[in-house]
Parts: C-alpha cells; structure tokens; sequence
C-alpha cells in the first residue's frame, strides 16, 4: 500500500507540472542524447542555427557603413551610384530620425539597411538582454515608420566579440535575425581624422576570402572614409571581385565569444520569456527586407526602372543576350623561339575580364615543359617547373611559389577558381611567379597579342627564350 501510495504521489506530481516547465528543458544535443538548453547557454555554449546559406559563384565583397545616417552619407552614396555599387548600411535609430530622407535614398539606390541598435552607448546595451532588445525593436518601428520594413539584418555596436554571450545570439537568430560582424576593418573610426590613405591600406585584406565583409563608417567625421572609397572598390575589382548588398541568405562573419565575457545573468524563467518573445517574432520580420537590385542608368529611363519579364521570357531573352555577345576568337599560344609550339585555347577554355588574361594552369605550364600534379582532396595544384614548384591552392585562394625549396612568393588572388575540371589562373600572375615578365601586349577586335620574357627551365627542358600570346 505504502508502494502504491508513493507512485501515485509522482504520477500527480508530474501531472501537474507546467507544461513549459517540461517542454524547456529538453532539446536536441549534439551528441545524439537530451540536453538542457538554458544549462547549455548558461555554460557558454552557442547552439547552432540551422539555416541555409548560399555561397556566390563570384568572390564577393560586401561593403558595409555603421553608425549613420550622417554627414558623409551623401558623398558615399554618390560614389557607389557613380562606380554601380551595392552596399549595406547598419544605421541608428536615432539618427534615422534626423535624416530621414536619407535612409529613403539608401533603399530607392538598391542598398540593404541593417539595424545598429538606437543609440549606440554600451552601458545600455550590454549589462542584460533586454536593454539590447529594446533599442532594435526600437529602431525598427523607426525603419518601418521611414522605409516600410523592419530588416532582419543586426549588427551590434563595437562588435560581438567581448559584448555578446550565447544568449545574445541564440535570442536573436532564434527571432529570425542575421548578425554579422567583419572580417576586414577600415580602421576609420580607430581614432578622429583617420587619413584616406591610412583607410583604404586597412581595407585592403591581407588574407582574401571568397567573402570578404569590410567595414566602414558614414557618420559625422568619417569624410576621409568617403574620400577612401573609389580605391577601395577599385583594389577589390582588379582581384576579380563583384560587389553585393548583405541579406539573409549570406553567411554571416561573427565573431567567437570571447572567454573574458561570462554569460549574464539570467534565470530559466526569464530565458522562457526571452525564448518565447523571440519566437513570437520571427514571422513579423519583413522579406522586403532584401536589397532591391541596383539598375544600370543606361538601361533605365528617367527614375523608373525597366519592367521585369516574365519568368517564362526570361530564360528566352538571356539566350538572346548570349547570341549577340561577340564571340571571342581563339587564344594562340606561342611558346619558344620561332615558330617553337603552340598551344590553342577557344573561347571557351580561356577568359578575358578585368582588362586580364585567365588560362587553364595545366594547358600553359605542361607546354612550357612543367609537370602537374592534382590533389583533389587539398584542392591544391602543383606544378614544377625547373627549380620552382608552384602551389594553387583553391580552399585559400593562393598562389605560392617554391625555390630550392625556400618560399619566395605568396599571392592572395580572388580570380583561381575550378572550372569544367581545370583550375583557371591569371596568366600575368602565373608566369611572373615562374620567373617570367609581361614584355608587351596589343588588343585589338581581330587580334590580341601578350609577349612574355620567359626563362624556359621546364621539367627537363633549359632554354631561355620568348612566349607570345596570340589571338
């Protein structure tokens, strides 16, 4: 009887327990059992958002501008219209509320607007959750009230690293948002009057990456910013990089949580509320959001943009566009003096793009006597030629040359890239790293011609002599 009496004791106990109380505790862990969410934030450990992503076909930069609208605002905007750039603005409530016509003109030029908290001051944002919280809801009905849309884009001011915790992140994704931080800075805002040159050297990665997000600043005093711009764009492009507006569907750079910041307090009651608050929100975040497409002025009358086709006239009016394209002639590589070998590419086996010149690496180093070599696993193509051995690999997009076994060179290009199963290289960049020079070229629409100085110390082959480029 007493047995009987305890079970049912606990069956009524369990009966009565709140259902959220049960439902909290119990999530997926990674290791295949149940784990407890809240225990698991509370120890600092971020819970994965499972969201998918899609990488561009093309290196891209995105350009980012925090803390305005402001002052510098106007001279950015006029440059990006000016090179035919989309960027991403993370702006401040308050200061969408002084200028906002501004935030207007960012939307109506093709930009994406990301929220910046509202006032930007830390010791508001940072000791809990909540005071976090408040300022982006607080600047979305401000964007909404201006623009029409709440953006799902979150930047936080100074960063996540050593202001974020895993309840920061885990609230916010969960409530549909994006955050992203950077992996290049400027270094506009590291101390008043930054000078332009000093800008645009920092903007210019040192490591590249297929994505590379740079960040800028349009508030007041960042003038050089502005200044710093069109060298900015002009680096990036003659890598090989396309420029794009951040959205949802980009990977976003965050950065780890720093160890010196200990999760904040927060109880499991209201990590429920939190949890529940941030799920309540994740269908009112607008998909107008995304960045309206920039229109080429050329191909636009007045302020209205052309009418988009219908789907079923489009795949129609992009062949149309492929057929009027003029078709590239062939590519004649000559290699050695006189008439020596010759290596012919179609149009199809070579690009020309950037006012550059791309080869397949294993069609121009084979002929020049060297052998090739694929790891497919690494994705890294070596080549060795005489006494250099040259690495490609694809994952860091480098290209790094071996002397005698000493590392003498190391290039971080954009434009290496697999396709249709040969790894594309620029052909100025691949002989200078052989040992070669660009001597001369002329272009013209029946011919193209490159002459290379080329030291011929291919794999068993010792000869000096001259490569020309002929189209």
């Amino acid at each position: 009887m007493r047995w009987f009496r305890l079970a049912l004791t606990v069956c009524l106990t369990l009966l009565l327990l709140p259902l959220t109380a049960i439902s909290a505790v119990w999530a997926d862990g990674a290791d295949g059992g149940r784990s407890d969410v809240y225990d698991r934030l509370k120890e600092g450990k971020r819970i994965p958002l499972e969201r998918a992503y899609t990488q561009p076909e093309q290196p891209t930069v995105y350009l980012t501008f925090d803390d305005g609208p402001g002052p510098t605002t106007a001279a950015v905007l006029d440059i990006l219209k000016e090179e035919g750039v989309p960027a991403t603005f993370f702006v401040l409530g308050e200061q969408v509320r002084r200028s906002p016509e501004l935030v207007r003109r960012i939307v109506e030029e093709g930009h994406a607007l990301g929220n910046h908290t509202y006032n930007h001051r830390y010791e508001q944002l940072y000791p809990d959750f909540g005071g976090f919280w408040e300022q982006v809801e607080q600047t979305n009905r401000v964007l909404e009230e201006t623009v029409g849309f709440r953006p799902s884009l979150v930047r936080a001011p100074g960063g996540t690293y050593n202001h974020f915790d895993a309840f920061y992140f885990y609230y916010l994704e969960q409530a549909g948002y994006s955050v992203f931080d950077w992996n290049v800075d400027s270094g506009d805002s590291l101390r008043v009057n930054v000078p332009r040159g000093e800008i645009a050297a920092n903007a210019k990665a040192k490591t590249l990456k297929r994505e590379m997000v740079v960040l800028m600043h349009d508030s007041a005093g960042h003038q050089e910013s502005a200044r710093a711009l069109p060298e900015v764009i002009r680096y990036y492009r003659e890598l090989g990089y396309r420029f794009a507006a951040l959205d949802e569907t980009v990977n976003p750079v965050q950065s780890s949580l720093s160890k010196s910041v200990k999760s904040k307090a927060m109880s499991r009651q209201e990590h429920e509320r939190w949890q529940a608050t941030a799920w309540e929100r994740t269908a009112s975040l607008s998909s107008v959001a995304r960045p309206v497409p920039m229109v080429d002025a050329a191909q636009s009358s007045g302020d209205v943009p052309p009418p988009s086709l219908p789907e079923a006239q489009a795949p129609l009016q992009a062949q149309e566009q492929a057929l009027s394209q003029p078709v590239a002639p062939p590519l004649e590589l000559r290699l050695g003096p006189g008439e020596g070998e010759r290596l012919t590419l179609d149009s199809a086996a070579y690009e020309f793009k950037h006012e550059k010149l791309y080869v397949p690496l294993r069609a121009l180093t084979e002929k020049m006597g060297a052998l090739v070599t694929w790891d497919g696993e690494r994705r890294t193509a070596s080549v060795a030629y005489g006494m250099y051995v040259m690495t490609v690999d694809l994952k860091a997009n480098t290209m790094s040359v071996e002397k005698a076994g000493k590392t003498t060179a190391t290039f971080h290009l954009a434009d290496v890239k697999l396709k249709d199963g040969s790894v594309i290289v620029p052909l100025r960049s691949t002989v200078e790293l052989l040992g070669g020079q660009v001597e001369s070229f002329a272009f013209s629409d029946t011919l193209r011609e490159v002459s290379l100085d080329v030291n011929h110390k291919g794999y068993g082959v010792l000869w000096p002599g001259k490569l020309d480029v002929r189209v």
